[in-house]
């Protein structure tokens, strides 16, 4: 019996459930694997249809969302380490792509500060590979295109019809990488069409060229907002630029011609009754969102004397001629409180005391929406908590720390005993595979130890290589049955075990089978602190709540409030130059620095929040499940 066979037998059974079973059952499933389940089996467009109204239905309701860590797998060849990449959401595939970016290495010294003569600065690396993540098994898989951009960072990325549109961006120059004025920025315009993995140049005429800025698409309408080029001036950050990707052709509106460059509370003093201020938007720091053809948002962090706006523009996207578009000004509450610097008598600038600094550093937004909701998602620091140095939930991440921790001691003396058993013929030197379990957690080690054959082959490697710990698999599962009730491990905690005990079976191998003293070389754990140590980031959201056929929402929307949620266990860590994309009723964030210390540059895992009806537990909360992601390490599941 073939696969399909059993496939359809299985589907057989599902529709002889009662209706009300069968809703039970797909009410556990995401909106992707919804609609991947149709796309399948088209005989459930009747029930999937009640499922996707339901999940519209309860979309306002679900106010909060929950964080799932994702690992990947134990792949040399995956994704490295990378910030300042851009991602984009491709519906056809249900999937999002990811282009470029830039390496986490380099100089931690400004050249200003370095002798040039005797500067050892390592530049950081961009990149301009393609990589997909399948958003129903979370696994990215490297994409071999053909004719692939050059190397970019902070690049926009944009779906448009069949195709993904890839525009601007930086190179950084050799020796001076970390200097933006001495990068070459891009104005050039790629198209990448998945379906035949090819790319494509889009001829333009007179093109901005910049980097750090946000954009969006209407139609055949590619709409620009921000960013740095080479003459970035504070009267720029009120131009918008509008790329027809039929044509090539670039135009540009400038929404205000002479804005006041002035903080609001200050400007307000200066103006008219009837003038407009236009608000002082950070350049690389805002971003630009539609809330429907022909309506903008511009939100996002400010210039460091200004806070607490957003601007609203309307325009006609069959008639781009300036004079069709308008813009106001709205009030932006709760995310941002205060500006960062703040003027004394003579005009120099000084830190503001008051402000929350930290928030500035995690600002990217993203929308995701039902029929008649859009919701604006961002990450950063809780008003009251931005100076505590200390993550919230300490008891769960040290329960989850003692418990790998004591694995991990038991497996080396477990490994231990094993070599000097087969050292001692007490086991025949055939059994090669070993199996570890305490409490609540089994490991598989296949090919942990080698035959004398093997070992013969191993010391006659040069250079110090070693084929035994490529030889070696690792397979671990997790249970909840622990004396570490609030340890549950997920995804993420059993790749870093996973990760040590790669390690240590690399230093047995080292000690009892090499001919190098000391072994060579030994990799470094990719998180060699505790997870206390790290701040984790709260969420903030900002509902958007308009008719479809609602002609003057313009007119009403005056302003966005943000609210922001509790600290979760297993939340992010906070991390900048990050990737945040929206998809349907999820967000999904990706790479960036996590923010440790200079010399840790430690990149984030993939995250992936869903939707809850009420705020996640403060204990017993285990934000993956096996049932939720494919992995070959499955972790314990829970609710």
């Amino acid at each position: 019996m073939s696969i399909m066979d059993d496939e359809i037998g299985d589907f057989c059974v599902l529709q002889q459930l009662p209706s009300i079973v069968i809703h039970k059952i797909l009410g556990f499933l995401r909106q992707v694997e919804l609609q991947v389940l149709l796309e399948a089996f088209p005989q459930l467009e009747d029930v999937c249809a009640d499922e996707f109204r339901t999940i519209d239905r309860q979309f306002k309701k679900k106010k909060y969302m929950k964080w799932n860590r994702c690992a990947s797998e134990d792949d040399p060849l995956g994704m490295s380490e990378r910030q300042k990449h851009c991602m984009v959401y491709f519906e056809p595939q249900r999937a999002i792509y990811s282009f470029g970016g830039e390496s986490l290495s380099g100089a931690s010294t400004p050249f200003e500060d370095m002798d040039r003569d005797q500067a050892t600065y390592v530049p950081n690396a961009s990149f301009n590979d393609l990589w997909k993540l399948d958003l129903v098994s979370m696994q990215w898989s490297r994409v071999s295109s053909q004719g692939k951009p050059m190397p970019k960072c902070k690049a926009s990325f944009v779906a448009w019809k069949d195709e993904l549109v890839l525009y601007g961006g930086f190179r950084p120059v050799p020796f001076l990488s970390s200097m933006r004025s001495m990068t070459t920025n891009c104005s050039e315009v790629h198209a990448y069409n998945p379906e035949t993995n090819k790319w494509r140049q889009i001829p333009t005429v007179e093109g901005p060229s910049l980097a750090g800025h946000t954009a969006v698409v209407s139609g055949d309408l590619m709409i620009v907002y921000g960013g740095w080029g080479r003459q970035t001036i504070l009267s720029s950050l009120s131009t918008i630029y509008v790329l027809n990707l039929v044509d090539g052709k670039w135009s540009s509106v400038v929404l205000h011609a002479n804005p006041i460059v002035q903080p609001y509370e200050v400007a307000k003093t200066m103006l008219g009754p009837e003038e407009p201020y236009f608000p002082l938007m950070h350049a690389s720091m805002s971003h630009m969102i539609l809330i429907r053809d022909g309506l903008l948002l511009i939100t996002g962090e400010m210039t460091s004397t200004d806070y607490g706006s957003a601007v609203l523009v309307e325009f006609n996207p069959l008639d781009l001629q300036g004079s069709n578009w308008r813009w106001k000004r709205i009030d932006a509450t709760g995310r941002w409180w205060s500006p960062r610097m703040v003027p004394s008598e003579d005009g120099t600038l000084y830190p503001n005391g008051g402000c929350s600094l930290p928030n500035y550093k995690f600002h990217a937004v993203v929308a995701i929406r039902s029929e008649k909701t859009l919701r604006l998602v961002s990450m950063g620091r809780t008003r009251g908590n931005y100076h505590i140095m200390k993550t919230s939930h300490t008891e769960m991440y040290d329960a989850c720390q003692k418990r790998c921790n004591a694995f991990l001691r038991f497996a080396k003396e477990h490994i231990d005993k094993g070599f000097i058993a087969r050292k001692e013929g007490e086991i025949d030197e055939s059994e090669t595979d070993t199996v570890i379990e305490l409490d609540g957690t089994r490991c598989v080690l296949r090919n942990c130890y080698l035959t004398q054959a093997e070992v013969k082959r191993a010391t006659a490697l040069q250079n110090g290589q070693r084929k035994q710990k490529e030889l070696c698999s690792i397979s671990l599962e997790s249970s909840p049955d622990s004396k570490y009730p609030t340890a549950s491990l997920d995804d993420v905690d059993l790749w870093e075990l996973k990760t040590h005990l790669s390690s240590m079976i690399v230093q047995f191998h080292a000690k009892n089978y090499s001919v190098r003293s000391g072994g060579g070389d030994l990799p470094l754990f990719r998180l060699p602190m505790r997870n206390r140590s790290l701040r984790r980031f709260s969420l903030y959201v900002a509902d958007i709540d308009f008719e479809p056929s609602e002609e003057d929402l313009f007119e009403k929307l005056d302003r966005i409030k943000w609210v922001s949620q509790p600290v979760q266990y297993r939340a992010a860590p906070e991390t900048t130059d990050y990737a945040l994309v929206g998809v349907g009723n999820e967000v999904v964030m990706h790479g960036g620095r996590v923010v440790f210390n200079e010399t840790l540059k430690m990149m984030g895992h993939t995250y992936l929040l869903t939707q809850t009806g009420w705020a996640p537990p403060v204990t017993g909360l285990s934000c993956s499940s096996s049932s939720l992601f494919s992995f070959q390490s499955t972790s314990d599941s829970e609710s």
